[in-house]
């Protein structure tokens, strides 16, 4: 079973046909070649390429016609943009995918349509167990479980002046202004619609905090009373 933007593809009529495939994410690097040297040298860039994932599937038309549930199944892959994208084949995470099509599917004697459809897939899974929210109202640690990095979504509440510091990355407000969103994957600090990223300074600088594997120790201070993480656990 497919879930796409919060839909089940078995309230489309869609039906997984075999166990997909697990592709990996591509590593993006600089490659130049130096002439008169062997090999090439790297220039990693620290991220990764998107990903396309694939499914075999048939359509089963409960009584439909063929067109009917076509049309059923189109408007489930309709959703723009990207979506929440899970199977029941790893369900303890899900991707940011979308779907760009085309996708074609067989038509035998208006009985049963069958397609390969392909979702576009930001290279990250994310477990759905880093979407819980952890609250802290002093100092404590997070543990990561993953072997990656994880980029959290930070909600500050207090009055005046305070100090974040999780594990090295220190964040510094100068007004928490009745509560602030810090946004470490989009790298931007908010109230609202009002930016707060002029209230902040970071150390190290430009840097916003992030959640390393193992145990984080947190450390808060100044006028902040309470810290909500959702922290965005994710691996590959």
């Amino acid at each position: 079973m497919i879930s796409f933007a919060g839909v089940s593809s078995d309230e489309a009529n869609v039906i997984v046909e075999r166990f997909p495939s697990r592709p990996i994410p591509a590593r993006r690097y600089t490659v130049q070649q130096i002439p008169g040297r062997s090999g090439d040298l790297l220039f990693d860039q620290g991220v990764y390429d998107n990903i396309t994932q694939t499914y075999e599937v048939y359509v089963n038309h409960n009584g439909m016609t063929w067109q009917q549930s076509m049309r059923l199944a189109a408007a489930w892959m309709s959703a723009p943009g990207y979506q929440e994208l899970w199977d029941s084949y790893d369900p303890e995470t899900f991707r940011l995918a979308y779907f760009a099509g085309p996708a074609d599917f067989s038509n035998a004697l208006n009985q049963l349509g069958r397609a390969t459809i392909n979702f576009s897939c930001k290279p990250w899974r994310f477990l759905f167990s880093g979407t819980m929210p952890v609250t802290l109202t002093a100092s404590g640690s997070i543990e990561n479980p993953t072997d990656f990095n994880a980029l959290p979504l930070i909600q500050i509440r207090g009055s005046g002046a305070g100090q974040l510091e999780i594990d090295g990355y220190i964040v510094n407000i100068s007004d928490i202004d009745d509560g602030m969103i810090i946004d470490s994957e989009l790298m931007d600090c908010y109230s609202g619609q009002n930016n707060r990223n002029s209230l902040l300074t970071l150390t190290p600088q430009f840097e916003f905090p992030q959640l390393q594997p193992g145990v984080n120790n947190i450390v808060i201070s100044g006028g902040i009373t309470s810290v909500i993480i959702r922290p965005r656990w994710r691996s590959l």
